[in-house]
């Protein structure tokens, strides 16, 4: 099922992988990574449909090879506002996310129950 950005691209897909829905997106580290803070961004339209669908996070695919995981609970609790030219956003600083770079064993994840699309600090990310 794919993923559109506002101005129509598709930027990924759906994937089911580790116990359940992923938004599987490709990515470059060196262009796509917000430095500051460091941390990565998605549409905050995107979470908000992620948890309609009953995903259980975003799953980045970077062309140096390593996988990047982040969960839609640590969004919704540590994720930040971003409006730096590409719509309306949220980010997820880099300690919340998980590397498989291929060298390390990967946690199962396993679907928690939570609040629904809720920011760190309150409010709700429909709303946004």
């Amino acid at each position: 099922m794919p993923y559109w950005n506002s101005n129509g691209k598709v930027i990924g897909h759906l994937v089911t992988e580790r116990g359940g829905l992923w938004l599987e997106k490709r990515v470059s580290r060196q262009k796509h990574q917000l430095k500051v803070p460091p941390a990565w961004c998605t549409d905050s339209a995107h979470l908000v449909r992620l948890h309609e669908d009953g995903a259980l996070g975003i799953k980045l695919v970077d062309y140096d090879g390593r996988i990047w995981w982040g969960l839609l609970t640590d969004f919704d609790e540590h994720g930040f506002k971003v409006w730096r030219s590409h719509g309306n956003q949220v980010g997820l600083v880099l300690k919340h996310w998980t590397i498989d770079d291929g060298s390390i064993q990967f946690p199962l994840f396993s679907r928690e129950a939570h609040a629904g699309p809720q920011m760190a600090g309150g409010g709700n990310l429909a709303s946004h």
